[in-house]
């Protein structure tokens, strides 16, 4: 991962003081699953309620995406 993206991650921090994002992190780079995705919003408050609407979209795209 680049030092920018990590820079970003490290501001998105800064808006969830209830999981931090390298918890994040970890929990993608040690799932076993080859099929995964990691979107962090930099104003992402904790569980991106102020995005739900393309949280959502998002989480609907990638399972439709993946189900076919």
């Amino acid at each position: 991962m680049s030092n920018k993206h990590w820079e970003q991650l490290e501001d998105a921090e800064k808006t969830d003081p209830l999981f931090a994002v390298s918890g994040v992190q970890r929990i993608f780079d040690e799932a076993s699953s080859v099929n995964k995705t990691i979107k962090l919003w930099e104003d992402g408050n904790h569980c991106v309620t102020n995005h739900a609407t393309e949280v959502i979209t998002t989480i609907a795209d990638w399972f439709a995406d993946t189900l076919r």
